[in-house]
């Protein structure tokens, strides 16, 4: 499985390199690679990944009451429908697929000028981390994405549908609730120097330890953490994560340079101070839950999914274009290796 999406990472990245050459056919290329991403998703072998297990025993003990905190009413209430239709649990791999992957892709194309290179940063990360596993959360990055254009035109109400829907697939789609409170403004050079100044802050509140669930409770979240913490003292998870690790300074670098860049890039990007901003709120997010790793890695990565249109803003500093692209192909493909192949040689180790 890994090698077929490699090499249609590899396709879409010749074909980002080609796409002017090639304009007339774009849609259709496009809609094509859109089907075979939901195929593979939908039909994907279980225990392909770490979570099709327990959706699949989610699927045939949809009545289990034990389920009520462990995953969404929605899940259970779908998986009902589907088990007693098909019996068979990729129906709903299917239908969260065909959900998740449609919203991202009808949104790169609201996003981005380009048709093919923000599809190769999403098959460079964030297509097996949401699409192929957390299949929930792939239905909130989705949407999160087509959210938007709607902050950038203050249709605030129809965000907060938006969002709604998002809590019916996943509850953390409960955190993406402060967006609409985000100024959407042109970024001015002194707010840029504060969002690049919440790097080092964030370190801070790292290293400073500090864990907001001692001082307050939520509903449920709270409880989930609680859950999460027993399993962790019980060895059942990890218990820390690595804040210096390559990826993470990679995605640090590259929000810097898009905010040094960002009169350049706006130019072109009308969208570019909504999604700087939710870049910012990502990567502070994870070193500020640090501490908490699942809340550190779901809200982060929520936020986080406006890298797939961050990283390819770059094209639009460098000349030649096709060194841009070029360069946006790189990290994509590193990324694949990085998260693919070197984390299941570590994990062999």
């Amino acid at each position: 499985m890994e090698i077929t999406i490699f090499a249609i990472l590899l396709s879409v990245c010749i074909l980002s390199l080609l796409e002017d050459k090639i304009q007339k056919y774009n849609y259709n290329i496009y809609i094509i690679i859109t089907i075979i991403l939901i195929l593979i998703s939908g039909f994907r072998e279980v225990g392909f990944d770490r979570d099709s297990n327990n959706y699949e025993y989610y699927f045939s003990h949809y009545d289990d009451p034990s389920l009520e905190l462990t995953v969404e009413f929605s899940f259970r209430l779908l998986s009902h429908l589907f088990y007693n239709l098909f019996r068979d649990v990729h129906s709903i791999f299917l239908l969260y697929a065909f959900i998740g992957i449609t919203l991202k892709m009808y949104a790169f194309r609201k996003l981005s000028t380009s048709y093919f290179l923000p599809v190769a940063i999403y098959l460079g990360y964030y297509y097996t981390l949401h699409d192929l596993t957390q299949i929930r959360a792939a239905i909130v990055s989705g949407l999160i994405l087509c959210l938007i254009p709607l902050l950038y035109n203050k249709q605030n109400k129809a965000a907060l549908i938006l969002i709604t829907i998002g809590c019916f697939f996943h509850y953390s789609a409960v955190s993406i609730l402060p967006a609409i409170f985000l100024n959407k403004k042109e970024m001015t050079t002194r707010e840029r120097w504060i969002w690049s100044a919440i790097i080092p802050i964030g370190y801070l509140t790292y290293f400073s330890h500090f864990n907001v669930f001692t001082h307050i409770y939520i509903p449920y979240i709270t409880d989930k953490i609680e859950i999460y913490e027993t399993l962790r003292d019980k060895g059942l998870v990890a218990d820390e994560i690595n804040v210096f690790n390559l990826v993470f300074i990679v995605k640090c670098i590259i929000y810097l340079y898009v905010l040094y860049f960002y009169d350049t890039i706006k130019q072109t990007c009308k969208y570019l101070p909504i999604i700087l901003r939710f870049m910012g709120i990502s990567i502070f997010v994870y070193l500020f839950f640090a501490q908490l790793p699942v809340l550190s890695f779901r809200i982060g990565e929520l936020y986080g999914i406006v890298e797939i249109l961050i990283f390819t803003y770059i094209v639009y500093t460098i000349r030649p274009h096709w060194l841009g692209s070029l360069i946006t192909c790189f990290i994509s493909i590193s990324l694949f290796i990085i998260y693919i192949f070197v984390q299941k040689i570590l994990e062999t180790i």
